[in-house]
């Protein structure tokens, strides 16, 4: 088995990572698409991803008494480190967890999505506007709802109709919000 061909193409699979996140990054702001935005939003898992590639590539690529331990223990700091940056990184780039998702009436393409972020300290709840058919589903935000103040949390979402969303914080009047053909909302409304 020759091993260097594996090193390199692990060492590049390594190198690429990073470059996805800078992707994902750019993909994750309103109206880009979400399959782009992954690596970004999975932040913790794309560095554990990156750096179990590195470690495949060390192991085959590096030979020698001491110099295949020494790349080896090196890789492991790396962990030890990306374990420590990871606690904190990985929640602000997280998507959350979804708490509902329903369809457009009469269409499949558009979805109104709720999510609560994790990490946060006070309840929180966004909700998006997702359209269009995998992997070309973009998302753009519609509203965020802060539950730190009981008077402002999230009551409900819903379509009111195949091109109207309704909000509902709680103790507080009923927003509604146009979307577009493209399926971006006509305006962001935070309540809180």
């Amino acid at each position: 088995m020759q091993r260097k061909p594996w090193a390199v193409a692990l060492g590049g699979a390594a190198a690429l990572v990073p470059a996805a996140v800078v992707v994902g990054h750019r993909a994750a702001r309103p109206g880009g698409l979400v399959v782009l935005a992954a690596p970004y939003r999975h932040l913790a898992l794309s560095g554990w991803a990156a750096l179990a590639l590195l470690a495949g590539a060390a192991a085959l690529g590096v030979r020698g008494r001491r110099a295949r331990p020494t790349a080896l223990f090196a890789v492991g700091l790396l962990a030890v480190g990306w374990l420590v940056v990871g606690q904190f990184a990985g929640p602000l780039t997280a998507d959350g967890e979804h708490v509902a998702s329903r369809d457009a009436p009469g269409r499949t393409d558009r979805r109104l999505v709720v999510t609560s972020p994790p990490g946060a300290l006070d309840p929180q709840w966004i909700v998006f506007v997702e359209q269009g058919d995998w992997p070309m589903v973009r998302r753009w935000p519609v509203a965020s709802f802060d539950g730190d103040d009981d008077t402002w949390g999230f009551a409900d979402a819903r379509w009111d109709g195949p091109d109207r969303i309704r909000l509902t914080p709680r103790g507080h009047p009923v927003q509604e919000v146009a979307v577009g053909a493209s399926g971006r909302p006509e305006r962001e409304v935070r309540f809180g």
